[in-house]
C-alpha cells in the first residue's frame, strides 16, 4: 500500500479480504490518518475453503528451464460477504442509499441486526456525492461493487455496515478457537472435535472473546440506561448479546470445524512450513496471521479493561514458535526417522530429480 499510495486518490476504492481484523484501522493509522486523502474500503469476508496445490512432476518451460504448475483447489463451498465502509468525508451515507438505512441503522425499514437484510440488486443506486444526473461513468466504489456482487458462483452479498462488522467479529472469534489451536498442534480442523482437552481450549478462548465483543459493541452502541427500580440495561438489543454469547460462539466454532474437517487452517499451515524450513536456508517462509487474529483480540481486551489469559498465552506461544525457528532452526527437536526429501533441478536434462534420504541420529 505504501508503494501505491502516490497512485491512489480519495475516490478509489480498495477491498479487504483476510483472517482477523486490524488490516484496515493499520491503514488508516500510518497511511491515511487524514480522511479527507482516505480513499473508499470495503471489507469483506468467506467461508469458501481453498488451498494451494502443486504437483511433484515439473515440465519444461519454453526458455529450457522447468517449472511446477501450480492450482487452486475448493475445498469447502460457503458465501463471500461485503460491506461498505462509511464514508471518511461523510458526503454520502452509503448504508441509507443501498438499504435505506442510514449510519445509526435507521431508515426507511425497521432494522435489527438480528433480521435478514437482502442484498442489493443491480444495478445499483449511486453512491456519488454529486447529485447531477448527467453522470454516465460509474465511481470506483461503484464499480467495485458491481465487479464483486457479479461473483455468482462464490454466491457474494452486500450488507449493511453495523451487520458486516457483527459478522467480522464472530468469524474473528472462531478463528481465535481454530487457528493458533490447530497450529500449536499440527492437526486438521476435524482432530478438535473429538479432544475434550481441546474442547475446553476452545471453550476458554471464546468465553474471554464474548466478553470482550459484548463489551465493545455496548460501547458502540447508546448509552447504558438506568429504570426507575435501579435495573441497569444494557445498550444491546438481545439479538446482539445472544449472537455473542458463549455459548453461541462454542456453537459457531464446533459448527465450522465439522464442516471444515479435513481442511488445514492457514495458521497450520504456515507454521508447518516453519517446521519444514531448511535450517541452513537464509530465506524466510514467512510468519503467521496471529497478531490480526489473537494479537486483534488480545489488544481489544486491554481496551475494553479485561483480561484475556487463555488468548494472550495462545498468543505468545505462537509468537515464540515464529521466533525459535526463526533465530534457532538448530535448537528444534526433529524426529530421528524423519524423511527428508530434496528436489534438485538439472537443467540440462530438463527434469527433475528426486532424492529421499533418511536422517539417523544417535542421541
Amino acid at each position: 500500500m505504501q508503494q501505491l499510495q502516490h497512485r491512489l486518490r480519495p475516490e478509489s476504492c480498495i477491498t479487504l479480504i483476510q483472517n482477523g481484523m486490524g488490516v484496515y484501522d493499520e491503514l488508516c493509522t500510518t497511511i491515511w490518518p487524514d480522511p479527507v486523502t482516505r480513499p473508499q474500503f470495503i471489507l469483506g469476508s468467506t467461508t469458501h475453503g481453498a488451498r494451494l496445490w502443486t504437483p511433484k512432476k515439473a515440465k519444461p518451460t519454453s526458455g529450457g528451464g522447468l517449472e511446477f504448475e501450480r492450482s487452486v483447489v475448493h475445498t469447502g463451498e460457503g458465501e463471500v460477504v461485503f460491506g461498505v465502509v462509511p464514508d471518511p468525508r461523510r458526503e454520502v451515507d452509503y448504508d441509507q442509499r443501498l438499504f435505506g438505512l442510514d449510519s445509526a441503522g435507521n431508515g426507511t425499514q425497521q432494522y435489527s441486526l438480528a433480521m435478514p437484510i437482502d442484498s442489493p440488486r443491480l444495478p445499483l443506486p449511486s453512491l456519488s456525492p454529486s447529485t447531477s444526473n448527467e453522470r454516465t461513468t460509474q465511481t470506483p466504489l461503484e464499480a467495485t461493487l458491481t465487479a464483486l456482487l457479479s461473483l455468482h458462483e462464490l454466491n457474494p452479498s452486500l450488507l449493511p455496515m453495523p451487520n458486516m462488522y457483527r459478522s467480522l467479529l464472530q468469524k474473528l472469534a472462531v478463528n481465535c478457537a481454530v487457528n493458533p489451536t490447530t497450529g500449536l498442534l499440527a492437526v486438521l480442523n476435524g482432530a478438535l472435535v473429538g479432544s475434550p482437552h481441546a474442547g475446553w481450549l476452545i471453550r476458554a478462548i471464546v468465553e474471554e472473546c464474548s466478553e470482550v465483543m459484548t463489551k465493545y459493541l455496548a460501547s458502540l452502541a447508546s448509552p447504558t440506561t438506568t429504570s426507575a427500580d435501579g435495573t441497569t440495561h444494557s445498550p444491546l438489543d438481545p439479538e446482539t448479546v445472544a449472537a455473542f454469547s458463549p455459548d453461541s460462539l462454542e456453537r459457531r466454532t464446533l459448527q465450522v470445524l465439522a464442516t471444515t474437517a479435513r481442511n488445514t487452517s492457514s495458521m497450520a499451515s504456515d507454521m508447518s512450513r516453519l517446521s519444514l524450513a531448511n535450517p541452513n536456508s537464509s530465506t524466510s517462509s514467512g510468519g503467521t496471521e496471529i497478531e490480526y487474529i489473537t494479537g486483534y483480540l488480545a489488544r481489544l481486551g486491554e481496551r475494553m479493561g479485561i483480561p484475556t489469559p487463555v488468548n494472550r498465552t495462545m498468543l505468545e506461544l505462537v509468537k515464540g514458535k515464529e521466533e525459535i525457528y526463526g533465530m534457532s532452526p538448530g535448537m528444534v527437536v526433529r524426529s530421528p526417522d524423519a524423511r527428508v526429501e530434496t528436489r534438485r533441478a538439472n537443467m540440462g536434462k530438463k527434469k527433475v530429480v528426486e532424492k529421499q534420504e533418511t536422517v539417523t541420529a544417535k542421541i
